[in-house]
């Protein structure tokens, strides 16, 4: 009874199913009604799974799902119109399927993650295909889409790493978004001319891609179409394409060779780029292509009117670019840095041509100007400014003329031209513009007239092959950066009509060794000696104020210094890392010391100072503790009044540095002492007179010569007044005298 119970109930639960299973007389083939219009067969020794009967077959996968694993190859027979929906979606271990040609439909998903699927003949009834109906079939390597297809689903191929080849059919418009993502295989594709619209990410991660070549047909192609195909060299873009999203070409990083519209320059990497062609657009935009250093040709529509600034700066493999007739302005720094560059031809449109558009274009050998036009010629390869007659360009090879054509050298007119060795400036020039010869490395040679009034700043900056140079009397500053890194100096002559020396006018002169800055000079900038390694002699003008910061920092070979006792400040980091400056003189006029003066200068012990030791205790804190002052550097002195009897004499006294003097008081002669004995005269009177006379006389002689002896010795501070003993030998000799003389009358 228990048996037939459950046999019943398993009846009825099949028959609520509505599937009947028959088992066949082999025990290795099973059979299966699908539904009331499809049954399937499985030979699971073979694999083989026979579809058949009429109408859609959808999500078939869960019917089967039991035996999936066994399912090798899937062949549906004549009658079935549709492959629904997750049909054989998942079928890990299926390998090919053939379908009939009554199919018409494909769904959604149908053979989604069939793993082990290499092909499928999709038959020419076909016209649908829904969305992701292989994605994901990762032994996939090859499908043919019949053209009667005319409409196909979003991620049709996506994840399929396997796919070498696939066609589009010309029955459809639309490439739909992911539809061969990350295809890594795919080394082909040809887009019809029937397509007009490509989808995001069509080919998003199509590492294989070689070459892409979109049809004229083509209006529009969404984000991230191509981005990350990695191997793709080449790119063509019609001018049809209007509306183009982000990231088209991102991550393409192989593209060598381009045919774009205008629009289309800075939507691909161009890195690898050697050859562009633009098709059509007015303005080549600013940093266009700037930095494409593999760049070695480009073609230029002929509708460009303006090339902006920047644009192709830094293309350094760039040898000629064809500027187009209707082109009327060039910006600056449009071809910066583009050395190798031979010739360039300035069309007669142009009007506007900033100085600095060619600048570092040190391999031209020829550039000329279309004799039409009415702004600038050209002269002895110099492009020149007519009205203004300033030479805004040169190169290795310029003359400049000497026929009054040119008066001013524009700014940055020979910047990096490295080849330039020497140039000769006619007396017709007045000013020299800023950069005009920076980075003119192999400049040795510079002849600049008296007629220059004006040198602008980082005129020749970097010019370390210069060695020396003669600034003209008629230049009344040095501007900033003048000279910055012109290694060759070892000395330079600073004219007195120079009044200020601009920040970092010599800094990094590397080799400078000797600099005299005359008193016209009345300030000079911040770090303008600075990193002048060599740099021994200073000698500063009389006139400047201040001593700016990090002025002279760095200058390891400084030992001594003397500060003008004009300067009444010294500024933060002046004497910064001056590590062998060991001795310095200073005057009171110095009042401020920024406490970072002479940071790190260790070696610095010794200072003379023009000044009191109340004024020096001001200052002190910014020196060593150990520092030794002396104040004043005074000569031997010179007298100006001898001393006498009863005057005293003086001595001046002057510094040798701050012209100081002092003076010193030579104490006066003191006279003889009044009060004397006649004693020992008294004694002697008995003499004859005519002998007394004459030895009284003879005495006072021989006592006067003595005494005149004596009162010398005492000025000379031998004694400070005559001995007792010769003042009564004066007194006894004169009394004698008088007695006589009053006998004998």
């Amino acid at each position: 009874m228990k048996r037939i119970f459950t046999a019943l109930l398993i009846s009825f639960i099949l028959i609520t199913l509505g599937v009947a299973f028959t088992l066949s007389a082999s025990a290795e083939t099973l059979g299966v009604s699908y539904n009331e219009n499809v049954t399937w067969t499985l030979d699971t020794e073979t694999g083989e799974l026979i579809v058949s009967g009429t109408g859609e077959i959808e999500r078939f996968y869960q019917a089967i799902t039991p035996h999936t694993d066994s399912v090798k190859t899937v062949r549906v027979e004549e009658g079935i119109t549709r492959i629904g929906d997750f049909t054989f979606y998942n079928m890990d271990n299926v390998t090919s399927i053939t379908l009939p040609d009554s199919v018409t439909s494909i769904g959604a998903s149908a053979f989604k993650y069939c793993d082990s699927l290499t092909g499928i003949d999709l038959p020419g009834s076909v016209t649908t295909i829904g969305n992701a109906a292989f994605e994901g079939c990762i032994s996939l390597t090859g499908i043919e889409l019949p053209d009667s297809v005319t409409s196909i689903g979003s991620s049709l191929f996506s994840q399929c790493p396997s796919l070498v080849s696939a066609n589009i059919p010309h029955g459809i418009t639309k490439i739909e978004a992911y539809m061969f993502s990350y295809c890594s295989s795919l080394d082909n594709i040809v887009i019809p001319d029937n397509i007009t619209d490509i989808g995001e990410s069509a080919f998003n991660g199509c590492e294989s891609l070689t070459s892409i070549v979109i049809p004229s047909s083509v209006t529009s192609i969404g984000d991230a179409a191509f981005r990350d195909c990695k191997g793709v060299t080449s790119i063509t873009v019609p001018v049809t394409v209007s509306n183009s999203g982000s990231y088209m070409f991102s991550g393409c990083n192989s593209i060598t060779s381009a045919t774009v519209p205008m629009s289309f320059v800075s939507a691909f990497p161009k890195a690898s780029l050697e050859t562009l062609v633009i098709l059509d657009g007015e303005a080549v935009r600013e940093r266009a292509l700037m930095s494409c250093t593999a760049l070695r040709s480009v073609t230029l529509p002929d509708s460009v009117t303006s090339i902006g600034e920047y644009a192709f700066d830094g293309c350094s493999n760039l040898r000629s670019i064809r500027i187009p007739a209707g082109v009327t302005s060039i910006g600056k720094y449009a071809f910066g840095g583009c050395s190798k560059f031979e010739s360039i031809t300035i069309p007669s449109g142009v009007t506007s041509f900033e100085r600095s558009a060619l600048s570092g274009c040190s391999g031209l050998t020829e550039i000329t100007v279309d004799p039409e036009n009415p702004v600038y010629h050209s002269a002895n390869n110099c492009l020149i400014e007519t009205e203004s007659k300033t030479l805004i360009y040169g190169i290795a090879s310029s003359v400049i003329p000497t026929d009054g054509s040119v008066t001013s050298i524009g700014d940055a007119a020979f910047a990096g031209i490295a080849d330039l060795e020497s140039l000769v400036i006619p007396d017709s020039v007045t000013s020299i513009g800023n950069y005009a010869f920076n980075s003119c490395v192999g400049l040795k040679s510079i002849t600049i007239p008296e007629s220059v009034t004006s040198i602008g700043k980082g005129a020749f900056y970097g010019c370390d092959g210069l060695t020396s140079i003669t600034i003209p009397s008629s230049v009344s500053a040095i501007a900033d950066n003048t000279f910055e890194g012109c290694d060759g100096f070892v000395t330079i002559t600073i004219p007195d009509s120079i009044t200020s020396i601009g920040s970092y006018a010599f800094a990094y002169c590397s080799n400078l060794q000797t600099i005299i800055v005359p008193d016209s000079v009345t300030s000079i900038g911040v770090y303008a000696f600075t990193e002048c390694e060599k740099l021994a002699n200073v000698t500063l003008s009389n006139s400047i104020t201040q001593l700016s910061k990090y002025v002279f920092s760095y200058c390891f070979a400084l030992r001594s210094i003397t500060i003008p006792d004009s300067v009444t400040s010294i500024g933060d980091h002046a004497f910064y890392l001056c590590k062998n400056l060991v001795s310095m003189t200073l005057s009171k006029s110095v009042t401020s010391i920024n406490s970072s003066a002479f940071y790190a200068c260790n070696n610095l012990r010794s200072v003379t100072y023009c000044g009191t030791a109340r004024e020096w205790s001001s200052i002190s804190s910014k020196f060593n503790s150990s520092t030794v002052v002396t104040y004043h550097k005074w000569d031997d002195g010179e007298i100006t009044l001898e001393p006498a009897l009863g005057q005293d004499g003086s001595k001046i006294y002057s510094c040798q540095i701050c012209k100081e003097t002092k003076t010193e008081t030579i104490p006066q002669i003191k006279p003889p002492e009044t009060t004397a004995t006649t004693t020992a005269a008294k004694s002697t009177a008995t003499a004859t007179a005519t002998t007394v006379t004459a030895t009284a006389t003879a005495t006072a002689t021989t006592v006067t010569a003595t005494a005149a002896d004596t009162a010398k010795s005492a000025n000379d501070g031998c004694g400070a007044a005559l001995s007792t003993s010769v003042l009564m030998m004066i007194s006894t000799a004169l009394g004698a005298a008088f007695v006589t003389r009053r006998k004998e009358d």
